[in-house]
């Protein structure tokens, strides 16, 4: 596959205007670079896609999506909450055209970060990383605000996860310092068929989960994808709730682990989990155009929310603040996507407003020591490599 992937060398100029400096990761779709915009005196990422060719399609779908959300209501709180095409061009290469999209750099992603905090636990504690209740407030008004965004652009997100929540760079000296360094102690590289491969910089940044069609992390799949039924807005709405889960408590609602099948995932352990946790579908949902509801469901059934009432074990609070809590995560945690509430009615959500006003300072996210960087703001996104 390697003659597919553009052979960039540290310091080419592409379109008269970008210098690459560094090398910043790669994914089966693509490689990624940290590049100066000699035009205007700016830090930006370029994303250079494999051959087209090789791809199967004229032009990366992102292209198209953010063109839509470029076109969308310019006065919307949400569009400065969705991370930003600045442009993109194409590249010849040995074996053909390259499509690069130009992005401004981010820091890495809400799970890098959670990452990072495991070596800030001491040896034998019992805790684990994990966010407090005034970070996830903030955290979930920037998702709330993308997605109402996105919905009037009629863009689906489909793989909202801590992945894909990426957080800004707000001082540049950690990418003065990687330009610094490749011109005083260059990363290592070895030529093969007279190209030349660089080891990445590890300025952190998510792996690649982007792609067309279903939503693609399993476990956060919702109900109707599952049954193979028409999907739209509301998967992103699902997709959330399981995402809070894991970043407020450090587990998965559903892991769908089949112990018929060795403990991989299934559908049928999958849904059966939503079952356990929800109850069961109403008859009403089951009969709206699932091709598969009858393979996995009879017509009764048995469950309740309890375990979404019972393991809050990292709860701050007591009461009628866990209460508030638990009423917010039902309104997204619905069978019936018609049940789920739209990203603007959650953002009036009275937990989450009511954790907003206790935010009397920003929220501040650091980074590894070693990277001297502040992040404050997320945003939504797909992973850049």
């Amino acid at each position: 596959m390697w003659p597919y992937y553009y052979p960039v060398r540290i310091g080419e100029v592409f379109a008269c205007r970008y210098q690459v400096v560094g090398k910043l990761g790669f994914g089966m779709t693509a490689t990624t670079w940290l590049a100066r915009d000699l035009k205007h005196s700016r830090y930006v990422v370029l994303k250079i896609y494999l051959e087209s060719r090789f791809l199967g399609y004229r032009e990366p779908p992102e292209i198209a999506a953010y063109e839509c959300l470029n076109a969308g209501p310019k006065d919307h709180p949400g569009r400065k909450a969705i991370r930003r095409l600045l442009g993109w061009f194409t590249i010849m290469g040995p074996t053909g055209k390259h499509y690069c999209l130009v992005h401004p750099p981010l820091w890495g992603s809400l799970s890098d970060w959670l990452e990072t905090q495991k070596s800030c636990i001491c040896t034998g504690c019992t805790n684990f990383p994990r966010v407090t209740a005034h970070m996830l407030a903030v955290i979930l008004r920037q998702i709330f605000l993308a997605l109402d965004y996105a919905k009037e652009c009629d863009i689906v997100h489909t793989d909202i996860s801590a992945n894909n929540v990426m957080f800004e760079i707000q001082d540049n000296s950690v990418l003065e310092e990687i330009e610094r360094a490749e011109l005083e102690d260059p990363m290592p590289r070895k030529e093969i068929h007279g190209r030349f491969i660089y080891q990445s910089y590890l300025i952190p940044l998510p792996k690649n989960a982007a792609g067309p069609g279903l939503p693609l992390l399993y476990i956060y799949r919702a109900p109707e994808v599952c049954l193979g039924m028409r999907w739209g807005f509301e998967v992103d709405i699902w997709n959330v709730g399981c995402m809070i889960w894991n970043i407020f408590e450090g587990n998965s609602l559903f892991d769908g682990q089949d112990p018929g099948l060795q403990y991989r995932f299934s559908t049928r352990s999958h849904l059966a989990q939503m079952v356990w946790l929800l109850g069961p579908p109403s008859r009403e949902f089951l009969m709206g155009g699932s091709p598969w509801s009858m393979k996995y469901f009879a017509p009764d059934g048995k469950g309740s929310l309890r375990e979404v009432e019972t393991s809050l074990k990292f709860w701050e609070g007591e009461g009628e603040d866990r209460d508030l809590f638990i009423r917010f995560m039902k309104k997204m945690l619905q069978w019936d996507p018609k049940d789920r509430q739209t990203a603007r009615q959650l953002l009036e959500d009275e937990w989450l407003t009511n954790r907003l006003k206790r935010v009397r300072r920003p929220i501040t996210i650091r980074p590894p020591a070693q990277s001297r960087t502040t992040h404050q703001t997320a945003r939504v996104g797909r992973s850049p490599k």
